[in-house]
């Protein structure tokens, strides 16, 4: 099925990965915790916008941002972005739109591309309905990915903040008013 779905998105390159972030939509009210793994990690975490994830009107994953405190979202300071899925997805698939998603937006240096994709590959895991990835970014250049609670990997490259989570959160990113929800921004 991963092989077939990558076929279908690559014949449409106007879609490709679409899978993980077009058609964001709001996700209803914010939970009223953090997941536990932002213990220790964002002082008082508390939700700052959520969205939901969809393609071709299919729910594929509801996506909640937390910072500090619930403080407006900023590129300058910790936040996490939690994704709980409402479908199975393959660890390629998953690194595979990632990066298509961050190259479309040029928020990595593509000589940088291979050595991101293989430490991705690594941090990614398989997903089935109801599994969260929660990727928390305490520095410009790190971010620690855990899955359902339990870390992955912790992933450093110089701007990795920017450039991964900009596919969800940047104003360029395939869903603008989804991304300007999660941000905590009104949407026009």
């Amino acid at each position: 099925m991963e092989r077939k779905m990558r076929r279908f998105l690559g014949i449409r390159g106007a879609l490709a990965a679409v899978v993980t972030v077009v058609g964001m939509a709001l996700a209803g009210p914010a939970p009223a915790s953090s997941p536990p793994e932002l213990a220790g990690r964002i002082d008082s975490a508390a939700a700052t916008g959520a969205a939901r994830g969809t393609f071709l009107a299919l729910p594929l994953f509801d996506a909640e941002l937390f910072t500090e405190g619930g403080r407006p979202f900023s590129w300058s300071e910790p936040f996490a972005l939690s994704l709980t899925y409402r479908r199975s997805f393959g660890a390629g698939l998953l690194v595979w739109a990632s990066m298509t998603e961050m190259q479309r937006l040029r928020s990595i240096d593509p000589g940088a591309a291979n050595a991101i994709e293989a430490r991705l590959d690594q941090c990614f895991r398989t997903v089935q309905r109801g599994d969260r990835i929660t990727a928390v970014s305490e520095t410009p250049d790190r971010a620690t990915f855990f899955l359902n609670g339990q870390p992955t990997c912790t992933l450093e490259h110089p701007g990795f903040r920017r450039a991964f989570f900009s596919i969800w959160l940047d104003p360029g990113a395939r869903d603008p008013a989804g991304a300007a929800r999660l941000r905590g921004a009104a949407s026009s």
